[in-house]
């Protein structure tokens, strides 16, 4: 039997717990929190950030991408 075979994940776990991984959070929250407008402090006007404008992306949306991408069996998901 092939261990990776055994452990797969099905389709409805997938949907449930894909991209919300406690550890990505930076509070501790067990599932991702609802981002839905915020002001992102930078840390300099020369330094790259994740964030910077919460329409353009924000912890919420990464971890529906990452659920998206898990369900398509895809590398990373886009819900354009």
């Amino acid at each position: 039997m092939n261990p990776a075979k055994y452990y797969e994940e099905n389709f409805e776990t997938r949907a449930i717990h894909a991209g919300q991984d406690a550890r990505q959070w930076n509070c501790r929250a067990v599932v991702p929190p609802l981002v839905l407008a915020t002001t992102y402090q930078l840390a300099g006007p020369d330094v790259k950030s994740t964030y910077v404008y919460s329409r353009s992306g924000n912890p919420t949306r990464d971890a529906l991408e990452k659920c998206i991408a898990s369900l398509e069996d895809a590398e990373y998901g886009s819900y354009l």
